[in-house]
């Protein structure tokens, strides 16, 4: 059992293990970001974008927070407390989820290099797009019936222009890019373990295989609301369990079809037409945030 759980086939460190391969991605979003941060332009960018985000029923602040959701939606949503106007805040608080944070860039980078080869960089570009596009949508629909009314006033002191040092922009993606670490071994680990012991869970008690287990019996149970995409239960348990965090989904996924990380992608292309991985992508990208945003939000 013990075997099953943490070393076999749908193993937890299996899954484990292909969240950890997106690392590198990871450090990368949070050096640009740190760079950002330390040169004093997030301040700039506010105040350049306050005239076009009030036409779009935002203030100008709320640039800063959809930059840190890019990072992580978690400080994107608490840093929406520096605006003055509920309303405001209101607005920028809602919209902050459907901003493609890291963790949703681990599944779409894995998801575009498997079916879009080449034009995998275009693919994922296509989700920030398509982010944006709708948290901008819902601002407006927002701005235009619930939050009736002028935008508040935008007064902003801009810091001094400085040039970043390359130990402290390091440093910042370095203690950002280890909470990634920490939450892969405590929420993501708890989360695929809980997993792994539904799907060798039998009904009743009992140890067995996945194909008999409460796991498969729940994603059968859901798989009609999503049988227009032509998804099978297996992606359909992925990202339920990607409400805890939305790295599981790709260690789930790993997980439940029983593959190495180096044999997801091959998986995948021969089960799913590209069609269907940007639908999932796309359903990755707009469903339920993860509970760590909830509960910012809340």
């Amino acid at each position: 059992v013990f075997d099953d759980l943490f070393f076999g086939d749908y193993g937890v460190l299996n899954g484990i293990g292909t969240i950890l391969s997106f690392v590198p991605i990871i450090f990368f979003l949070y050096f640009a970001l740190s760079i950002l941060e330390d040169s004093g332009y997030m301040a700039r960018a506010a105040f350049v974008m306050d005239r076009l985000m009030r036409k779009l029923g935002l203030t100008g602040r709320a640039i800063i927070s959809m930059i840190l959701g890019f990072g992580c939606n978690v400080p994107g949503v608490y840093s929406t407390r520096a605006i003055p106007d509920e309303g405001d805040r209101l607005i920028a608080i809602v919209i902050n989820p459907l901003i493609p944070c890291s963790a949703r860039l681990v599944v779409f980078a894995c998801l575009a290099y498997v079916f879009f080869g080449p034009l995998a960089g275009n693919v994922i570009f296509s989700m920030y797009v398509l982010g944006i596009g709708l948290a901008v949508l819902i601002a407006i629909i927002m701005r235009k019936s619930y939050l009736k009314g002028r935008v508040s006033p935008f007064i902003l002191e801009l810091p001094p222009y400085q040039a970043p040092t390359l130990r402290t922009v390091i440093l910042h993606a370095y203690e950002r890019g280890i909470l990634f670490f920490k939450k892969a071994g405590t929420v993501i680990f708890g989360g695929l373990l809980v997993l792994e012991i539904l799907m060798h869970l039998q009904w009743p008690l009992g140890w067995g295989p996945v194909e008999t287990s409460v796991i498969c019996a729940l994603g059968k149970a859901l798989q009609p609301l999503f049988s227009p995409m032509g998804w099978d239960w297996r992606l359909v348990v992925a990202v339920v369990f990607g409400f805890v965090a939305k790295e599981i989904v790709l260690g789930a996924t790993a997980a439940l079809y029983g593959v190495p990380e180096e044999g997801l992608g091959a998986r995948l292309g021969e089960l799913y037409t590209p069609v269907q991985a940007f639908s999932y992508m796309v359903f990755v990208l707009a469903y339920v945030p993860c509970v760590a945003t909830v509960a910012a939000i809340a």
